[in-house]
């Protein structure tokens, strides 16, 4: 399905007419929310970042959702004389208050084991920065692991991997809505129908992640 064919969904299953200027918010909205119940496989990316010399923040882009779950989801990959990727701590801001010790540890060259303090900050706006407690003397560059929202749709044509890969999910996840909004009780049921097909669709992502990995049981 299209954005056209979401629209003409709305249009004949919710019967709504007279709301139709509001088809493209309910839209986007399900996706939003889709996309919020579950960190998805195919959302995963790793950004790079730079944090200019003498600046101490850089915008992720507006498009980002959250860290990966990883053990250590940023590093950084150039800049402070690395040759090999650096990670580092992401943390709070209090916690950089109490920090000891220079905020950029000195680097042999070759790389070094010891870590880097990092946090991000969200802005009231929505913007989310990558922040470092002290200024570098050099551009740093960052390999982030991020899950990142998928661009919204507004022209007719348009579609995306939910759309055109997970039908069902959100026609239920879009019914939901709707039908909420003009306060129909018809929305209980498609929310119910809507979590239903929510883990379904959870169960086939984690399927297509793994498939054809091999399974070890017991050790190496």
């Amino acid at each position: 399905m299209n954005f056209a064919d979401l629209k003409e969904l709305l249009a004949v299953g919710v019967g709504r007419t007279d709301l139709e200027a509001s088809y493209p918010r309910w839209i986007n909205r399900a996706l939003k929310q889709i996309q919020k119940d579950h960190d998805w496989s195919w959302a995963k990316s790793i950004l790079s970042v730079v944090v200019d010399a003498g600046t101490t923040i850089e915008a992720l882009p507006s498009t980002f959702k959250c860290l990966s779950s990883e053990r250590t989801p940023i590093y950084i990959t150039a800049g402070l004389g690395e040759t090999t990727p650096r990670p580092c701590y992401v943390v709070s801001y209090e916690h950089t208050q109490n920090l000891k010790g220079a905020a950029w540890p000195a680097s042999a060259g070759t790389g070094s084991s010891t870590g880097t303090y990092v946090y991000l900050q969200r802005a009231t706006i929505g913007v989310v920065s990558l922040r470092v407690p002290d200024a570098p003397s050099s551009n740093v560059t960052f390999s982030v692991s991020a899950y990142s929202f998928l661009p919204a749709l507004s022209a007719d044509d348009d579609e995306n991997i939910l759309t055109t890969d997970y039908e069902d999910l959100v026609e239920a996840k879009l019914k939901s809505i709707a039908f909420a909004t003009v306060n129909d009780p018809l929305a209980a049921d498609y929310e119910n129908l809507y979590r239903l097909r929510l883990q379904e669709a959870i169960r086939d992502d984690y399927a297509r992640t793994h498939k054809g990995r091999a399974v070890r049981m017991g050790g190496d």
